[in-house]
């Protein structure tokens, strides 16, 4: 019965470190893309973006120049035309959508 619980020990133990090494690799693969405003539309809630490639969760795309709708219009406020910026982009109910936006550093 002893050796029974050292190999649930041994295999949740196992089990625990490949979650937890897949969980960080998980995190390094998605990240802010980058882009330049080319217009924001506050009145739709949406910004165009001349951006580089897109590799989130949801949203897997060259780069090109596309407007979208923003999940927190709010942020549009924190940018202007010419500003380049770091964003995430996830689909929103089928939709592409800035999820979060940020001046670039």
């Amino acid at each position: 019965m002893q050796h029974y619980f050292i190999r649930l020990a041994v295999i949740a133990a196992l089990s625990l470190a490949a979650v937890s090494a897949h969980a960080n690799e998980t995190v390094s693969v998605y990240h802010a893309a980058e882009g330049t405003v080319q217009g924001i539309d506050n009145a739709a809630g949406k910004v165009t973006l001349k951006h580089g490639p897109i590799k989130s969760k949801t949203v897997e795309m060259p780069a090109m120049t596309m407007s979208f709708p923003v999940a927190k219009p709010a942020q549009l406020a924190e940018v202007k035309k010419g500003d380049r910026v770091a964003f995430v982009a996830e689909k929103v109910n089928g939709t592409i959508t800035v999820t979060d936006l940020k001046v670039a550093k």
